[in-house]
């Protein structure tokens, strides 16, 4: 018997169409559940292949790599900047050589194998740096409690 009604044939056909639809989703996680080991696998080793092929790339197209950091740097330089100062906290709060040796080529103007064979110079220079930084904590200490001070006895 069929439809003749366009509104009931609609419906009908809607709610056929949900069914087949649900029905086609539930086969394929029940696919996937039963496979997932394997399509992992598969996934991975893709993504391997493909690393080493951008590796490869890479090597071939320095110039076009190091423009593209350049051109990306300058469109993007909050961003970088922040990452920048993420990657480098643990260095700088460490006193790291790198970061040390960065400082005194900033300031000096010296280069960095020049800098590299003076190891006093370094440790010389992460002192000095230490020293500076207990300084400030030490002021910031004084004036937070010079502050507190005075309020309790405006009170």
């Amino acid at each position: 018997m069929p439809l003749k009604d366009p509104v009931k044939l609609k419906e009908y056909e809607r709610a056929r169409y949900i069914k087949n639809k649900v029905s086609i989703k539930k086969r394929a996680s029940d696919w996937y559940e039963a496979n997932r080991a394997h399509v992992l696998k598969q996934h991975a080793q893709k993504s391997d292949i493909l690393k080493e092929k951008c590796k490869e790339w890479r090597k071939g197209n320095k110039a076009k790599v190091k423009a593209y950091k350049k051109e990306y740097e300058v469109e993007n330089k909050v961003q970088t900047l922040a990452w920048k100062r993420r990657r480098n906290k643990k260095s700088i709060e460490k006193l790291v050589d790198c970061y040390v040796v960065h400082q005194i080529k900033q300031r000096t103007g010296l280069s960095t194998d020049t800098i590299r064979d003076n190891p006093d110079l370094i440790d010389n220079h992460r002192i000095q740096i230490k020293v500076k930084r207990l300084i400030k904590t030490k002021k910031d200490e004084y004036a937070k409690n010079s502050q507190t001070s005075k309020s309790k006895v405006s009170l």
